[in-house]
C-alpha cells in the first residue's frame, strides 16, 4: 500500500481529490493539507512515500514546499501538480527534486498509476527529457528572459498587454527614447522584427510565471469520478445567493426587478 501526503490550497479539490483516490487500489492518502509548514510537520510526523504537491501555492511556492518536504523526508517521490506540462514546468519540477510533473487536466486514473509508478521508482522524469527542455526553452528565449532585469520585464509585461511607448514609458519612469531603445535592444537579442512579434513572444513564454507564486483561479468544482479532470469547471453556476458569484450578479437583479429611482433624479 503506497501512502500519499497531499498539499492542495483549495479545500474543494483536496477533498474530491481525497475521495477519488479513496477507492483506487494499492494507495492510501495519510496526509492531507492546505498550508505549507503544517505539510512540512505532517510530513515529517507520517512519512508518505508519495507527496503530491500543487505547485502554484499561494502561501509560498510549492516548488518550495517540495524542497522543504524532501529535506525533512528524503526518500519521498514528490508528484508536482501544475496548470500545463511545460517545457518551464518540467525543468523547475526536476530542479525541485520532483519524480513526475503531471497536469491538473489529467484523469486521476492516470494520476494513480504515476502514484503507483513513482513509488515503484519507475523513471517518470529523466535527465534526458528535462535536457530537451532545457534546449527547447533556451532557443525560445526563455531562459535569456527569465535573466532580464526589473524594467525590462515590466515593460514586456505591458507590451503583452497592449500598451504604448509613451504608456510604457509613464509607467516605467523612464524617458520615450530610453524605452524605444530598450525595445529595439530586446528585439534585436530575439531577432524579431517588430514590436507586435515581440509582444506575442512574450504573451507565449507567459512572463507572469516568473513570480513562481500564480493565484489559482480555476472555478470551484463538485466531487467527481476517477475518470474526469482533477480539475473541472462546474457547468451550472450555482442560484443567487448560494455562491460569490451572487455578488457580481446584484446588478442584474436590480435590472429585473426595476431599479430604484437615485437621489439624483
Amino acid at each position: 500500500m503506497v501512502s500519499i501526503g497531499l498539499c492542495e490550497p483549495q479545500e474543494m479539490v483536496r477533498e474530491a481529490l481525497v475521495k477519488a483516490m479513496a477507492p483506487m487500489k494499492g494507495v492510501k492518502v495519510l496526509v492531507s493539507e492546505r498550508d505549507g509548514n503544517s505539510f512540512i510537520q505532517a510530513v515529517e510526523r507520517e512519512k508518505p512515500e508519495v507527496l503530491i504537491i500543487d505547485v502554484a501555492h499561494p502561501a509560498g511556492t510549492g516548488l518550495d514546499i517540495a524542497r522543504r518536504a524532501k529535506a525533512v523526508h528524503q526518500h519521498a517521490k514528490v508528484v508536482a501538480l501544475v496548470d500545463d506540462e511545460t517545457d518551464a514546468a518540467l525543468v523547475d519540477g526536476y530542479e525541485a527534486g520532483a519524480s513526475a510533473v503531471v497536469s491538473k487536466n489529467r484523469p486521476v486514473k492516470e494520476l494513480h498509476k504515476i502514484v503507483l509508478d513513482a513509488a515503484a521508482n519507475v523513471p517518470l522524469l529523466t535527465s534526458a527529457v528535462v535536457g530537451s527542455a532545457k534546449k527547447r526553452l533556451t532557443e525560445s528565449g526563455y531562459v535569456w528572459i527569465d535573466q532580464l532585469d526589473e524594467t525590462d520585464r515590466k515593460m514586456l509585461e505591458l507590451l503583452t498587454r497592449g500598451y504604448t511607448d509613451r504608456k510604457i514609458s509613464n509607467e516605467v519612469c523612464l524617458s520615450l527614447q530610453t524605452v524605444r531603445n530598450r525595445i529595439s535592444r530586446l528585439l534585436k537579442k530575439l531577432k524579431l522584427s517588430n514590436r507586435t512579434q515581440l509582444a506575442l513572444h512574450a504573451s507565449r513564454l507567459n512572463l507572469s510565471r516568473r513570480c513562481r507564486v500564480r493565484s489559482i483561479t480555476r472555478s470551484r468544482q463538485r466531487p467527481h469520478s476517477p475518470t474526469s479532470p482533477i480539475h473541472q469547471r462546474p457547468r451550472n453556476i450555482p442560484r443567487r445567493g448560494d455562491s460569490p458569484w451572487f455578488l457580481h450578479q446584484r446588478h442584474d437583479r436590480r435590472d429585473q426587478a426595476g431599479s430604484p429611482p437615485s437621489r439624483r433624479d
